[in-house]
């Protein structure tokens, strides 16, 4: 196993090995849901290692055997005795998120496949985008199944992608002064 700790980048293969068991994946979904709001809680529901034995059912060797994984694999820290997520471990909680709404949606999914394949190519592009918007909620489904970002997702890569910072600020304005006029 690759240790971030270690400096070792971890692969895809072993990032989804430690978020594929069960108990695992309850503690980091744990960890995230209290990530937000630690400031909110009192010093006893602190996202510490009393709290989290308290919601999961495993063994102290069970428990520590997961955290230590998660810890190693980068997606949590301890930090002041407390547990919270690292900038990995929020991009891997939010892809996370994102498949459970899919298989939330999968129905709709299977629907969309089924207009395509039985629509003439033709008509195919607009009344899929169409469907598309009546059936998925969520906005990164309807960017990953439409191919198209969001004006906030557009500003984002083209500042980062040509000239930094002053780019951004005048991307930002542009597509604010466009969404007005709409």
């Amino acid at each position: 196993m690759k240790s971030v700790a270690n400096g070792e980048t971890p692969s895809a293969v072993s990032l989804l090995r430690a978020m594929s068991d069960d108990n695992s994946l309850q503690l980091l979904k744990i960890i995230a849901n209290h990530y937000d709001d630690h400031t909110k809680l009192d010093s006893s529901e602190y996202v510490n290692t009393l709290f989290l034995m308290s919601k999961v059912k495993l063994t102290r060797k069970q428990y520590y055997s997961r955290i230590s994984n998660l810890v190693s694999h980068g997606l949590i820290r301890r930090s002041s005795g407390r547990y919270i997520l690292t900038s990995f471990g929020k991009v891997a909680d939010s892809i996370y998120s994102l498949v459970e709404q899919a298989i939330h949606d999968h129905w709709k999914l299977k629907a969309i496949d089924a207009f395509e394949t039985n629509s003439n190519p033709a008509i195919l592009e607009g009344e899929r985008e169409k469907i598309i918007d009546m059936l998925i909620g969520n906005y990164r489904l309807k960017e990953i199944l439409t191919g198209r970002s969001s004006d906030n997702e557009l500003v984002s890569q083209q500042a980062y992608s040509s000239n930094g910072i002053k780019t951004a600020a005048k991307l930002s304005q542009k597509a604010t002064l466009s969404k007005n006029k709409i």
